[in-house]
């Protein structure tokens, strides 16, 4: 592609199953959403994202350029500011951003950052979440990609909150608990994302993993009568937030839980 900066380019696998326009065309989008998560797309001044084809010993690829726009459209706030081609500034962009991919995603990956309060935290974690079946994933650090190996991907984050709480049971099994009205016993000197917590969808039933001290016969003893009884249980419970989003994803028990009253 002429006046045009390469910066990205994929293998097209299984270019033998493509029978159809809207097959290639899904390939680009799909592309275009993977460059997103590692380029500030959104911060282009005066050029778009293309993609051809180009055909190489190896097979097909798919590569993305950044293209002068027809008419770039400049943001107002920094019309006056250009001392140079607003194209190259793009250009510089992207360059910029390739250079800190591996740091920012080193850091997405064994950081301990809160995806809920960095947007941008929340897209590198969601994108290592898609690839974490494949083993890594391809940074686009130059036009050719560096796979960067993910080992174990988290699924929760490392701080879990406890809270007192009293439940009703109505399904017991051998690992899960599913409860009623989950009523949580929040301080008021925690932090406000917490107290929050409290008001957040906790009516009708919710999923109370085992864990620990809150298995075995004992455990299931006493769940089982506080189910053919009515009478709640009072326990500690924890709330494991997502490593990828930051929201509230898994409630627990670990602990034996004791009748209310």
């Amino acid at each position: 592609m002429k006046d045009g900066y390469l910066f990205a380019v994929r293998p097209m696998l299984g270019i033998g199953t493509i029978t159809s326009s809207e097959d290639w065309a899904g390939r680009i989008e799909d592309f275009h959403d993977f460059l997103r998560d590692q380029f500030p797309l959104g911060q282009l001044r005066a050029s778009v994202v293309r993609f051809d084809y180009s055909t190489t010993a190896s097979g097909v690829e798919i590569r993305a350029f950044l293209q002068r726009a027809p008419q770039g459209v400049l943001w107002p706030s920094v019309t006056e500011e250009f001392a140079s081609d607003p194209f190259d500034i793009d250009v510089r962009t992207i360059k910029e951003a390739a250079r800190n991919l591996e740091e920012d995603f080193e850091d997405a990956l064994k950081g301990c950052g809160d995806p809920a309060l960095d947007p941008s935290l929340a897209r590198r974690r969601a994108l290592i979440d898609r690839c974490s079946p494949e083993g890594g994933i391809p940074l686009y650090t130059t036009p050719e990609g560096k796979f960067m190996p993910l080992g174990c991907v988290r699924t929760y984050m490392d701080h879990a909150p406890e809270f007192e709480a009293v439940f009703g049971v109505e399904v017991i099994r051998r690992n899960v608990c599913r409860v009623l009205d989950l009523d949580l016993k929040v301080r008021t000197d925690v932090p406000p994302a917490l107290r929050e917590i409290r008001m957040a969808n906790l009516q009708g039933k919710i999923d109370l993993y085992r864990e620990e001290r809150s298995k075995g016969e004992v455990a299931g003893a006493v769940f089982s009568k506080s189910l053919e009884t009515g009478v709640p249980l009072r326990a500690r419970v924890q709330l494991a937030f997502s490593w990828v989003d930051g929201t509230p994803k898994r409630w627990s028990i670990h602990d034996l839980p004791e009748f209310l009253g």
